[in-house]
C-alpha cells in the first residue's frame, strides 16, 4: 500500500507540472492574431495552424471579449501571484515534507459542533 501512495503522490506532482507548463506554453508560445471590423486583434490561447501557419479558427465579438477578460484577470493574477506559485509548486515537487505537512494539516482538522447539554 505505501508503495502504490508513493507512486499516486509522485503522479500527482508530475500533474501538477505539466498543467502549469500546459498552461505557460499555451499562453506564451500561441500568441496569434485575427482582424474583426477593421480591428486587429491579438491574444494566445493553444490552437492547431493552417497551411499558411495562421490559426484556422475565427472567434465571434463575445468570445473575443471573453478571451480578453480570462487573458486580463490571469495575467494580473499571474504578475502578482508568480512567485507563490512557483515556490509552492518547487516546493510540492522536491520536498517530501512540505507534501507531508499540507496532507496531515488537511486530514487532522476534524471540525464539530459543541455537545449540546
Amino acid at each position: 500500500m505505501h508503495k502504490f501512495r508513493k507512486i499516486v503522490d509522485i503522479a500527482g506532482r508530475l500533474f501538477l507540472v505539466i498543467i502549469f507548463l500546459g498552461y505557460y506554453v499555451g499562453s506564451t508560445d500561441f500568441m496569434h492574431t485575427h482582424e474583426l471590423d477593421g480591428q486587429i486583434i491579438v491574444h494566445s490561447h493553444f490552437y492547431f495552424p493552417g497551411a499558411n501557419g495562421q490559426p484556422a479558427h475565427s472567434h465571434s465579438a463575445a468570445a473575443f471579449n471573453t478571451i480578453a477578460q480570462l487573458n486580463l484577470i490571469t495575467g494580473v493574477a499571474a504578475h502578482y501571484m508568480a512567485p507563490a506559485m512557483l515556490l509552492t509548486l518547487l516546493a510540492v515537487f522536491f520536498f517530501e515534507g512540505f507534501s507531508k505537512i499540507v496532507r496531515q494539516s488537511s486530514s487532522t482538522l476534524h471540525l464539530r459542533a459543541p455537545p449540546v447539554a
